[in-house]
């Protein structure tokens, strides 16, 4: 899961992966962002293809490799 983690392009998939391995972001504000992006509701107001657009803060994704990299 790791491998996959790093090898995606994109901040939205990386997200989507981090959710899967289950790990707990101290920062309440990343884990709110991990929660709201897998929402569906949000996917469909945005009406962007997460794969072209990437709409994900890289302060989040950064945050998300720094907490990958501590814990695994």
């Amino acid at each position: 899961m790791k491998a996959l983690y790093q090898a995606c392009e994109n901040g939205y998939e990386k997200l989507q992966i981090f959710r899967l391995l289950g790990l707990d972001a101290k920062n309440s504000v990343i884990q709110i962002c991990i929660n709201e992006t897998s929402l569906i509701e949000n996917e469909s107001i945005c009406q962007l293809d997460p794969a072209k657009f990437d709409t994900i803060s890289e302060y989040v994704v950064l945050e998300c490799d720094w907490i990958l990299q501590e814990t695994i």
